[in-house]
């Protein structure tokens, strides 16, 4: 994603700072994400494509019941894949 980023004053590992936030409930396709198991946390790997500019700027991430959650310093300016591995 380019855009839908909100700017929002987060809480993360204990510090609050102004954080540029989107969360992702579909798939490329625009299928619903309601296959997450319960409880899934931000242990599974997470695989991003995008520029290494951008990527500079992710602060962290959440995983949770069908859907992503991302934190950035300042919004990407170009998009990104995410691949989700569960593991077994």
């Amino acid at each position: 994603p380019t855009s839908g980023y909100t700017e929002e004053s987060v809480t993360l590992w204990g510090e609050t700072s102004n954080k540029y936030v989107i969360e992702i409930t579909t798939d490329k396709d625009g299928a619903t994400l309601d296959n997450f198991a319960d409880d899934m946390k931000a242990d599974y790997p997470i695989n991003l494509t995008g520029t290494e500019e951008d990527f500079k700027k992710l602060y962290a991430f959440g995983i949770g019941d069908n859907k992503v959650t991302f934190y950035f310093t300042s919004a990407p300016t170009t998009a990104f894949n995410v691949l989700i591995k569960e593991a077994i």
